[in-house]
């Protein structure tokens, strides 16, 4: 992969492979046990995710395109911002435990990773958390693959996939509403091209669509069918969320110009409770999105000012645990390249969404 020996400079990582070598993932046991990166065409091979490298070659932890995270951001629940503090963009941190610890790996096999670690948060109003956390990251064969998506794969389509399972297990008190919850996020971070576009399949054509960061623009955001449609080029800030009753288990990003298909399915339940991302000390509920989608823009000051990204999320349910108690997230990427005609095949198929589509763009 490209980013292979730099990756290999800046951490403890493991490679998987298939027995061609021709699809691989490297996860970094320093880095939380990210997916770093993958790729479907060798050692020698495009990258898929975002590497942070000025973070990583400073000894930290970023960018990679699967890591689990621990939500909420926002509410007065957030685990982001230290107590005390005013809730401002100046003041968010991510907490120590997301950034500056080495997960103990516990097994090992020729495509499967197991890592656990002891994990302890604040959220805003001085709630502590204790928890632990387990991540099972795989590497797919076609079999596998094949079953998830409940499609057959062309053999003219070059592809990778990964799955990662997690479980979040509460080790202290009980949690409740007035001190608040917290619970699994999964994130994957890209590459902006100029013409990324990022797809939410939906289950109406006038679907509820959360806006952070930025207002409702459809030069940006669009609705084709029964899909939403985010550009996310890494060229403009922005957010969206879209609550659990109207999103599916399914979200993609198309670039025609890298010739790539990106299909992520995700579990989900009927559960009302997800985390919100209104970062605001007065929001108290729990009634927020199973998908995020951020793009990155340009942002004065900021060790990202130049980057070009965007980031792909989804959340578990938001619930109130009891001391054992479990909460787990299953998130699985898939990675195909080949022309729109036959990327097209298996957007049809998995996102029910026609690539063709996405020409009436502008």
């Amino acid at each position: 992969m490209q980013d292979s020996k730099f990756l290999a400079k800046h951490g403890n990582n493991i490679v998987l492979a298939s027995k061609d070598k021709h699809r691989q993932i490297i996860v970094s046991q320093t880095h939380q046990a990210r997916v770093m990166t993958s790729t479907a065409h060798g050692p020698e091979g495009v990258s898929n995710g975002w590497i942070d490298r000025t973070a990583l070659a400073r000894g930290q932890s970023s960018g990679g395109e699967d890591r689990t995270w621990i939500a909420p951001i926002g509410s007065k629940y957030s685990l982001y911002y230290p107590v005390g503090t005013e809730m401002i963009s100046a003041n968010w941190r991510v907490p120590p435990a997301l950034q500056q610890q080495n997960y103990q790996l516990k097994s090992r096999s020729e495509n499967r990773l197991s890592f656990e670690q002891a994990l302890f948060f604040e959220n805003y109003i001085g709630a502590q958390f204790e928890l632990n956390l387990k991540r099972s990251i795989s590497l797919f064969t076609q079999q596998e693959a094949e079953q998830i998506l409940n499609t057959s794969i062309p053999d003219n389509i070059n592809w990778v996939a990964f799955g990662v399972s997690s479980s979040l297990e509460n080790l202290g008190r009980d949690w409740s509403v007035q001190n608040g919850a917290v619970t699994l996020w999964s994130m994957g971070m890209y590459q902006g091209q100029d013409d990324t576009k990022s797809i939410f399949p939906v289950v109406s054509s006038q679907p509820a669509i959360n806006y952070y960061l930025m207002k409702a623009n459809p030069q940006r955001v669009s609705i084709i069918g029964n899909s939403v449609v985010f550009r996310t080029d890494g060229k403009q800030r922005g957010k969206i969320g879209i609550p659990n009753n109207a999103s599916r288990d399914v979200m993609g990003a198309y670039s025609e110009a890298l010739g790539r298909l990106t299909i992520i399915r995700f579990s989900k339940t009927k559960q009302a409770s997800y985390p919100i991302s209104l970062e605001k000390p007065t929001t108290d509920n729990m009634v927020g999105d199973v998908i995020n989608a951020y793009n990155h823009g340009p942002m004065d000051g900021s060790r990202f000012a130049n980057a070009s990204f965007f980031e792909l999320e989804s959340a578990a349910p938001m619930r109130l645990l009891k001391k054992g108690d479990v909460v787990t997230h299953s998130s699985d990427t898939f990675h195909f390249f080949g022309n729109k005609a036959q990327l097209n095949v298996m957007s049809k198929a998995v996102l029910g969404f026609d690539l063709l589509s996405l020409d009436l763009l502008h």
